[in-house]
């Protein structure tokens, strides 16, 4: 079943072969492979074992135009030409399967290598050995040939080729230590080692694709039958990447590249004219080397290592001071850690509507990928370009969350009712285009807004500020600052936590050596990047086993630690999940004691209450009917008063204290010294004020009043912002949210038509805009963007003005409650990236676009990532409960004035009492040592709806971090890491989990 919706809701079925139709005819080769003859194409009978032989022709003729401008030994360029050879006869042997093309193909690779073999042996020999050794090979080719035509043997074919391969490299191994070493050796030491050090790199990656590709062939061979069905499975276009054969032409095509590489590197190293060539190999897995000559003029024989090397001094252009803040590499670096996030945060958000946007781990991450990459870079890695990372990895992490697909969709999907018009079921494309129509405005609203809180008011931000102090430590080789120094830093200027001229960045050099490193100052362990990066992926891998083993063994996600009868009746069970023990970890031990004490409230007593009094009579686990979807309205009470609390607090207190507070401060003074006031004193207490003195209060008083200004008060002093150059155009800002606006209007309106008024869909952006300003307030004060009570303003406010008598006045309040909830989102934990930049001196025009290319992959992907979990999996299900969508439709059928069940109402309401007495008491207390007792009604709220197994794991997480912050009094950094680490593992393997689900594959 999941399976079949798997295939027809997101590919195409897999087509049946038609090998008897085939353009080409019957079949005369003596080999077939795995594919299936002409399934794609009637003109091609293997079509993906065609296509991809092209890399042959491609890397062929740059290898040949190489050899040509570069003056390679002519032997290599006739290699080259043997190289593509292989490639083309492969094309016409998978296209036509008939016998001679079949000969082209696999002779041509025999041939080939023995042309490698004479250029490996002939070497420093006479014209005449070289003569006989040519006619020696050609004679072992030629008879390899006649034997092969003779028997027809596929076996024997492989074997000689095997051989003859691994003979040349060997003979090529022995020839680089046993010739080639001592000569460099004895010239420069550190140049031979730099040299035959790459030279390895380029051995052990070759023969690792090329051996690589060959297992992935026979596996092929060996199971074909059952990849077939796997391919029929899941369809196109994702069959293709289970054509093994297709795999062994990329890797094994890849591999003799590398081989020739390193041929011709030898030969020129052994002919002396190593300084004279030099490797350009920028990155060591996404770039194809070669040998690149330069003039005798250009050489210099530096200290560096990387003086050899074209990603060296030679070549690279110096950065500016604080680096380059945007480049492609960092770009690539921040989508390949974004993705990992996004996939965790979609499933997290399935099981429980928690999302994050881990721009540590995410900055640590693209640190690790650079300095592991650190030999290869052509320039340094800056904290600037760690914050790009960062950056296009935040705008990707949010994505599930900010585009509806934990909450809001699902509630669309499979919780509206058919009088509410739904089930209302998107296609793949209708979900991309949403979440394209989503992802811009709040990223180009955040831009004016970061004028406002980080350069005139300086909000502190917490998260950003943290992240920004780790990217200072891992680049400043273990710089320390006093917390004075940070303290001042988190409202300071543009670049005011930047490395100063006298403080080495720790990428300053790429060809540092290691006894300069060694030279350095000790990092202590919680500061050190390796130390860090050991953690992070120690803990990941940890989790990751732990939740294959899940698979196979599901009742690891619910132990009946409080017996079976508690597990199976009233769901008290415990999910030993180590990535929502890192929740725990990362909330910190007053919430997730908030959130047990919802769970003891709302699983305890309000559950079996509602049970044992009949007003909720179905099954606990029942939405519908059951106490699990009783006490959800509860919770949502609690929720509901709690956004309208804070939200009030925070749109009224800059007005408070702005104008109110100093008028009255004024009034209170001036009373005090006007005659009224005199009438209430006693004369021998009080003598009257110089008129002098109260020239100066009076003066004072006009000081205060400017103290209290303070936007005014920064523009007289001249704001402390990035160049002018390095700033967003305010064109681009206006034009940029206009057309983010109009994109998100036509873009909902493709999607769900006339059942969504345009009327609705303007005041929704409009008011994503409004309700930003708070969030990302609140955000850069407290640390917490109220999202969740952001999207349910919006919904009771588009309660009042839609007609409850409108049939989708549901749907409406989800639309505009998502579009409300995407801009808060993003501008708010945007925002915190904007603050790290700030802080580090990175150009916001760069942060910007990485931003937005961040939200674009991150909303295409998490549109394919939704569609594939819910293919696979059932959803609503055990496994994925989607609480955030009962939450949401349990909002817009509360606000649109739909019943609530038996009870209810008079339970929430009490609870809604209370709880906006005590969100009241906790925002007053903010700094008392007593808040932390008075129950969050979020957290609360989050306990209840949530099934105890969650609750119950993040609490010990929480416990464990109050021991360690409090008992143990260690640093919080490590902690963090190890946190991080858990969720990234679980959230990124569970990909393993879906394909095994995907596949069948069986479990207990």
């Amino acid at each position: 079943m999941a399976l079949s919706a798997f295939r027809t809701a997101i590919w195409i079925p897999y087509p049946t072969a038609n090998p008897g139709n085939g353009f080409w005819g019957e079949q005369t080769s003596t080999l077939n492979f795995c594919e299936e003859d002409y399934a794609l194409s009637s003109y091609c009978a293997e079509f993906c074992n065609t296509v991809t032989n092209a890399l042959f022709l491609w890397l062929g003729i740059r290898g040949i135009i190489n050899c040509i401008q570069q003056k390679h030994p002519s032997i290599f360029l006739i290699s080259y030409i043997g190289y593509m050879v292989v490639g083309l006869g492969s094309i016409l042997f998978h296209t036509t399967l008939k016998y001679p093309m079949q000969l082209v193909d696999e002779l041509s690779m025999i041939y080939t290598t023995c042309l490698m073999m004479h250029a490996s042996f002939s070497y420093s020999r006479s014209r005449t050995f070289s003569a006989l050794l040519g006619i020696s090979l050609l004679s072992l080719a030629g008879s390899i040939t006649v034997y092969y035509h003779v028997t027809k043997d596929p076996v024997f074919h492989q074997t000689a080729y095997a051989a003859l391969t691994a003979t040349i490299v060997f003979r090529s191994m022995w020839v680089m230590e046993s010739q080639l070493r001592p000569v460099l050796t004895a010239r420069d030491p550190e140049k031979a080692s730099y040299v035959l050090n790459t030279m390895w790199t380029m051995v052990a990656t070759g023969l690792s694709i090329f051996l690589g590709g060959f297992l992935i062939w026979n596996l092929d061979n060996v199971f074909c039958s059952q990849v077939r069905q796997w391919r029929h499975a899941i369809g196109l276009p994702w069959a293709v990447l289970l054509e093994g054969h297709a795999w062994w032409h990329l890797m094994t095509g890849l591999g003799a590249y590398y081989y020739i590489i390193w041929g011709i590197w030898l030969r020129q190293c052994l002919d002396g004219q190593d300084t004279k060539y030099i490797l350009v190999w920028p990155r060591l897995l996404t770039s194809i080397p070669y040998l690149k000559r330069i003039d005798d003029d250009q050489y210099q024989d530096k200290k560096t290592p990387n003086a050899y090397s074209a990603n060296g001094p030679l070549t690279m252009a110096s950065p500016s001071p604080q680096g380059r803040s945007f480049t492609v590499r960092g770009v690539a670096a921040g989508l390949a850690v974004g993705t990992i996030i996004c996939a965790a945060n979609m499933y997290f958000g399935l099981q429980t509507g928690w999302v994050s946007i881990m721009s540590m781990p995410s900055s640590l991450m693209g640190f690790a990928v650079f300095k592991l990459l650190k030999p290869h870079l052509r320039f340094p890695f800056s904290p600037v370009e760690n914050v790009l990372v960062q950056s296009v990895a935040g705008g990707m992490a949010i994505m599930p969350l900010g585009c509806g697909f934990v909450g809001v969709i699902p509630a669309m999907n499979y919780l509206l009712e058919p009088n509410e018009q739904g089930p209302l079921s998107l296609s793949t494309w209708q979900l991309i285009i949403w979440s394209l129509g989503l992802c811009y405005f709040g990223v180009v609203f955040a831009v004016p807004l970061r004028h406002q809180v980080i350069i005139r008011e300086r909000l502190r931000f917490p998260s950003g500020f943290s992240t920004a102090v780790l990217i200072r430590v891992l680049h400043s080789r273990g710089q320390k600052s006093s917390p004075q120094e940070l303290d001042a830093a988190t409202k300071g200027g543009f670049a005011s936590l930047a490395a100063k001229d006298d403080e080495p960045a720790l990428v300053e050099d790429v060809g540092a050596s290691v006894e300069e490193e060694e030279r350095e100052p000790e990092v202590s362990k919680d500061l050190d990047w390796a130390y860090n990066m050991r953690l992070l992926l120690l803990s990941f891998l940890v989790s990751g086993i732990f939740t294959i083993c899940n698979y196979f063994l599901p009742i690891l996600r619910d132990l009946p630690v409080f017996g079976t009868v508690a597990a199976s009746t009233w769901l008290w069970t415990l999910n030993p999940s180590l990535a929502y023990v890192g929740q725990g970890i990362i909330m910190g031990t007053e919430t997730t004691l908030h959130m047990t004490l919802g769970a003891i409230i709302g699983w305890g007593v309000l559950s079996p209450l509602a049970k044992m009094k009949g007003w909720a009579p179905g099954p606990v686990d029942d939405w519908e009917n059951g106490s699990k979807g009783w006490i959800v309205w509860v919770s949502l009470a609690i929720m509901l008063v709690d956004a309208v609390v804070s939200l009030a607090y925070i749109a009224l207190r800059p007005v408070f204290t702005t104008h109110a507070l100093p008028t009255l401060a004024i009034l209170q003074r001036r009373f005090r010294q006007s005659r009224i006031a005199s009438l209430f004193r006693t004369s021998h207490q009080y003598s009257p004020i110089p008129d002098e003195a109260r020239e100066e209060e009076e003066q004072e008083d006009d000081d205060d009043d400017d103290d209290q200004a303070s936007p005014a008060q920064a523009e007289d002093r001249g704001l402390d912002d990035a160049p002018t150059d390095q700033q967003i155009h305010s064109k681009v800002v206006f034009w940029g949210l206009l057309a983010s606006i109009l994109i998100c209007v036509l873009s909902t309106q493709i999607v769900f038509g006339h059942l969504v008024p345009l009327y609705a869909i303007v005041i929704a952006v409009l008011m994503a805009l409004v309700l930003s300003i708070m969030g990302v307030r609140a955000l850069g004060e407290t640390d917490l963007n109220p999202v969740s009570g952001i999207s349910k303003l919006a919904q009771l406010f588009f309660a009042l003005i839609i007609p409850q008598s409108n049939k989708s006045s549901v749907l409406i309040n989800l639309v505009a409650g998502a579009i409300s909830e995407a801009g808060a989102l993003q501008a708010g934990d945007l925002m915190q990236d904007l603050k790290t930049g700030h802080l580090l001196g990175a150009a916001p025009k760069a942060q910007f676009w990485g931003q937005l290319i961040g939200a674009t992959f991150g909303a295409v992907f998490s549109a394919f990532a939704y569609r594939i979990y819910t293919a696979v999996y059932e959803i609503p299900g055990k496994l994925f409960q989607v609480p955030t969508a009962y939450v949401w439709i349990f909002t817009a059928r509360l606000v649109t004035g739909q019943g609530l069940p038996y009870m209810a109402k008079e339970w929430a309401t009490g609870a809604g009492v209370l709880f906006a007495v005590t969100t009241l008491a906790r925002t007053l207390s903010v700094g008392r040592p007593w808040r932390s007792w008075i129950p969050g009604g979020i957290a609360v709220a989050v306990g209840m709806y949530n099934v105890p197994s969650f609750t119950l794991a993040r609490a010990i997480g929480g416990i464990v971090s109050w021991y360690w912050l409090s008992v143990r009094k260690q640093s919080t950094t490590p902690l963090i890491i190890i946190a991080s680490g858990f969720i990234l593992g679980e959230g990124f393997l569970s990909i393993v989990n879906l394909w095994l689900q995907a596949l069948k594959v069986p479990h207990y």
